[in-house]
């Protein structure tokens, strides 16, 4: 049997960086319009995350809950932006956190604003998966109780993460390889 330490650890066995991110990314064209957020969406985006998330932490008070949303490579964001989701995907974001950030026994953090990790794709081995340092970082940041969102700060988090993520020059990736 795997263990949780090895179970989907990326280390140094699997090459990283921009080489080995391209070779799993084909870079889908861009879409000529932008998915929005329908109500639908929305509503099975509520109800998950309150029969998984909040209605575990609201059964068992006596525990602190931490969730949190992961550094996904610049490429990532690059895809979604391609693809016409990345507004609605920060929509949903921000939604999910207005869910989470009021329960006493929850920690919500994201790694989004981590852009010195984010960018450097010496630290992925695909557009998602991040090596086993980066997973050390951040539970030392999450001990530190950095990078946390509250109900006074996840709005403005949100808007600054999405003005980047939509105003970014992806295509420099690109160009360095050509």
């Amino acid at each position: 049997t795997t263990t949780f330490d090895e179970y989907s650890n990326w280390n140094d066995a699997f090459p990283s960086g921009l080489e080995a991110v391209l070779q799993t990314y084909p870079r889908p064209d861009r879409v000529e319009e932008a998915s929005v957020l329908t109500e639908e969406l929305a509503q099975t985006v509520r109800e998950s995350v309150l029969q998984n998330m909040v209605q575990p932490a609201l059964d068992n008070p006596h525990i602190q809950f931490y969730y949190f949303f992961t550094p996904y490579s610049i490429l990532h964001m690059d895809r979604q932006d391609r693809q016409g989701i990345l507004e609605r995907q920060f929509q949903l974001y921000a939604l999910t956190s207005s869910l989470l950030v009021d329960v006493e026994n929850i920690r919500l953090y994201s790694f989004f604003d981590a852009h010195e990790i984010v960018t450097d794709l010496d630290n992925y081995r695909d557009v998602s998966h991040y090596s086993e340092d980066i997973n050390s970082l951040i539970l030392e940041k999450m001990a530190a109780d950095e990078h946390r969102l509250t109900k006074e700060n996840y709005l403005e988090y949100w808007a600054r993460e999405e003005a980047y993520y939509s105003s970014y020059p992806y295509d420099m990736y690109f160009e360095e390889v050509d």
